[in-house]
């Protein structure tokens, strides 16, 4: 599968450029509207389609804010560079300071 992915990179992000607010509103109105469908069905019913609902809404909402985010947040910033200067500090220290909180925490 991540092969197939990886070969199909083009295409994928040219639909993803292409349909990214259907698919980030079509995720969003299914995830709302799941929970009032929820109510007024009962049993094996309500499962299936609240399952079905809810797993399409994430998805599709999970790919549209992914191209939304590449297509608008992807230039770069000012900030961008200021950030990275300050995370590289506790990118290199934060492993030492885990190890010696667990440690602490197992002993």
């Amino acid at each position: 599968l991540g092969y197939a992915t990886v070969a199909a990179e083009k295409e994928i992000r040219h639909d993803c450029k292409l349909w990214s607010w259907t698919y980030f509103v079509t995720g969003t109105v299914l995830s709302i509207v799941q929970f009032p469908i929820q109510r007024h069905l009962s049993g094996i019913y309500r499962q299936i389609t609240s399952g079905l609902m809810c797993g399409f809404g994430m998805w599709l909402l999970l790919i549209g804010s992914l191209a939304l985010a590449r297509e608008y947040l992807s230039e770069p910033k000012d900030w961008h560079r200021t950030f990275r200067i300050m995370a590289m500090p506790f990118y290199l220290i934060h492993q030492q300071i885990i190890v010696v909180i667990l440690t602490g925490a197992m002993w």
